[in-house]
């Protein structure tokens, strides 16, 4: 699947969980929350264990700063948290330290 922002591809299921790889390019909040519900859609009516990652490394972001990072983390998250999943951050230290709120981190 392929929206105007990102690619979905459904790789298949590997020892009983699901395996798609995801190719993001969204440079905005809105677009976060539309690119949250394409995951939804391509992960269907699926039940995971696991969370739901959203990958935070590109310099463009950071280079918004803070509280751009911020909302989109909390934008992607929230929304595939209201619709049953777990979801949560993938993000290296450094940037981490430096780019999400702490408050954020006591919920991630």
């Amino acid at each position: 699947m392929k929206t105007s922002n990102s690619e979905y591809e459904l790789i298949g299921e590997e020892n009983g969980k699901l395996v798609v790889r995801v190719k993001h390019m969204g440079n905005q909040v809105i677009t976060i929350t539309n690119e949250a519900r394409a995951c939804l859609t391509v992960l269907g009516n699926r039940h995971f264990d696991y969370p739901i990652y959203f990958d935070l490394e590109e310099k463009w972001q950071f280079a918004n700063g803070r509280n751009f990072c911020d909302s989109l983390v909390k934008s992607f998250c929230s929304i595939l948290e209201q619709n049953g999943c777990y979801a949560g951050l993938y993000i290296s230290r450094s940037p981490l330290q430096n780019y999400i709120s702490p408050l954020l981190h006591s919920v991630m």
